[in-house]
């Protein structure tokens, strides 16, 4: 029922369950009220759900003012009195997308000319710990940071003490529908019309040397073609019938034309015994000029791994909007379509995006992309995210950016919950705000529709050893990740993972060193530096400190590391939804922090 409640989260609705009921409220009457307010009544059916009073009492409730809608979570049949109602097959488990697509037409129906907006009769603080119908707070710190608001859900869980073996009773309060999604906003600038669909790029055949690579080198480039596809804003086009060099080499422009495409993508492959030598190139198709090139060595194995197309197009897409940015540069913004603006916000125009003076040019970038493009799911998502970014490193505009943020998340999650982007940002969203569990299960989703890339993965399991403090095995988890990863991105974020989960097993040393892989594959990832931060003053490792909140106070001049005694919100958030194993690690991180803090403070200075 959690996933079920995450993922009606994630849509856009206002979830109420019980473990938002504070200390000492007073069950029925906390129950009724929601009854009474929601706009629309889930009661999930299983067997014990059936024979509970409690249930049937809070399902009655729901049928009697129409709202009522019944799902089964393991094909019990509701009991008499209730089967009238279509019932909803969740047999299959919560991410049964048909099963899930018609709850969510159901909640509609009931909910038409009830729903109210989510600004209306919500408190702007943090919400409550959730409570569990047994005992203690579990889950949110009670200092939450700013973006434990991000979304303001509520939910109900029914069934007393009943809760875990009988049945479940979420209520639901709908945000207005939204307008109608059209592919270019009213107004938008006519060369969006040619952009509409993203980049287009076209992948060469592989070339292996021998006869015996050539259904090797057709996989490659079958598998290359597939994963681009699923990369975000990019379309593919196909170029299997080119197959010689020296059409390569001559024809290019032509080709290029004949496919309406604007980058091609060559490669080789040496092969040599038990190692792999790849080499490719990004070329801009109108002129074959390289835009971008990677080579790198590898053991031939690796090319059996289903990750490794993934990593190709990770690289390839990201350095596909560094050639459009760098091509749009000089425009004026109202000339460009939402992907242009996109790729200059992601990419930096006068400074490096991972920069404050980048971030904050990238907001100016993406207000002009939202006010020309107002629906656009992965327009907003970037913004939102751009806000968050400043929003922690510059507390004099921190209200302001959150606000901001809070909107375009949880719009662009409603206008597209199946954006690979959207969903992103709200799993890294919700890793930031320390909601560990949401942010596993939002990894999981990416990876179950194909994006295997390494980091991916090391992140998911990073997320998930956090609630259940199972270190040891995600630290070795984390690094088969890192020996997978090849691209300089991949290994940077591998190796950030590894250092966190190593660090919490007790493993300091082998922690340090994964922290400082991370900064030496990636310089210029601010995660990776901070991780670097933190493996050293856990390590004690004065000077590799001082040098890391060095280079981390370059990227953001305006971000303060708080002093010991105000630390307690950082803390918090660190902590997050993990379990006792991990809050045990937090304290330790900062009994450290407190012992090194004058090294830290002084290195900013």
């Amino acid at each position: 029922m959690r996933r079920i409640a995450d993922r009606l989260r994630n849509a856009g609705y206002d979830v109420w369950w019980d473990r938002k009921l504070g200390g000492g409220s007073f069950f029925a009457k906390e129950i009724e009220k929601e009854l009474t307010s929601a706009g629309a009544v889930i009661v999930a059916w299983s067997a014990a759900a059936a024979a509970s009073h409690w249930v049937v009492d809070e399902a009655s409730s729901g049928r009697d003012t129409e709202k009522l809608v019944p799902i089964t979570l393991d094909g019990t049949p509701p009991p008499l009195g209730f089967r009238q109602l279509h019932t909803i097959n969740f047999v299959n488990g919560p991410e049964d997308d048909a099963a899930f697509a018609d709850l969510m037409a159901a909640i509609d129906r009931r909910g038409e000319g009830r729903w109210k907006s989510p600004r209306e009769g919500h408190s702007a603080t943090a919400p409550q710990p959730f409570m569990s119908s047994a005992g203690p707070a579990v889950g949110a710190p009670a200092a939450a940071s700013f973006l434990s608001r991000l979304m303001r859900f509520r939910a109900l869980i029914a069934g007393a003490l009943a809760i875990v073996a009988a049945g479940v009773v979420v209520f639901i309060a709908r945000p207005d529908p939204p307008q109608t999604i059209e592919a270019l906003a009213p107004g938008a600038p006519a060369s969006a019309v040619a952009a509409r669909r993203g980049a287009a790029v076209a992948v060469l055949p592989f070339r292996i040397a021998g006869e015996a690579g050539a259904t090797e080198a057709e996989r490659l480039t079958r598998d290359l073609e597939a994963a681009l596809t699923r990369a975000p804003w990019l379309t593919v086009e196909s170029a299997r019938s080119v197959s010689s060099a020296a059409a390569r080499e001559s024809d290019v422009a032509r080709m290029a034309a004949a496919m309406d495409v604007a980058y091609l993508i060559d490669s080789e492959l040496r092969l040599s015994g038990e190692t792999a030598r790849l080499t490719l190139q990004l070329m801009a198709a109108q002129t074959g000029a390289s835009v971008w090139s990677l080579s790198d060595e590898f053991p031939a194995a690796r090319l059996a791994d289903a990750d490794f197309s993934e990593q190709l197009a990770d690289a390839v897409w990201r350095n596909v909007y560094l050639a459009e940015a760098a091509r749009v540069k000089d425009a004026r913004l109202e000339t460009l379509s939402a992907r242009e603006l996109l790729a200059l916000s992601l990419s930096g125009v006068r400074h490096a995006p991972w920069t404050e003076d980048g971030v904050r040019e990238s907001i100016g970038v993406l207000a002009a992309a939202v006010s020309a493009y107002p629906d656009d799911a992965d327009v907003l998502a970037t913004a939102a995210q751009a806000d968050l970014t400043l929003s922690l490193i510059d507390p004099g505009s921190a209200a302001r950016l959150q606000k901001a943020a809070e909107e375009r998340l949880a719009k662009a999650t409603l206008l597209n919950p199946q954006s690979r982007w959207v969903e992103s940002v709200a799993a890294d969203v919700s890793f930031a705000d320390g909601r560990y569990y949401a942010a596993a299960e939002g990894y999981d989703r990416l990876a179950r529709r194909g994006f295997v890339l390494p980091a991916t993965l090391a992140r998911e399991i990073d997320a998930r050893a956090r609630v259940s403090g199972d270190f040891i095995v995600a630290a070795k988890a984390a690094e088969a990740q890192s020996a997978k990863a090849f691209t300089p991105l991949q290994r940077s974020q591998t190796h950030a993972a590894a250092a966190y989960m190593s660090a919490a097993a007790g493993a300091d040393l082998a922690a340090l060193n994964h922290a400082r892989s991370a900064v030496a594959a990636f310089p210029n990832n601010p995660d990776a530096v901070m991780s670097l931060v933190i493996m050293a003053t856990l390590g004690g490792e004065d000077a590799a400190l001082s040098e890391s909140v060095r280079a981390f106070c370059n990227f953001y001049p305006s971000f303060d590391y708080p002093s010991p005694t105000q630390s307690g919100a950082l803390r918090a958030q660190l902590e997050g939804d993990g379990g006792a194993d991990w809050r045990a690690f937090i304290a330790r991180l900062f009994e450290a922090y407190a012992q090194r803090w004058s090294v830290i403070d002084a290195a900013c200075e």
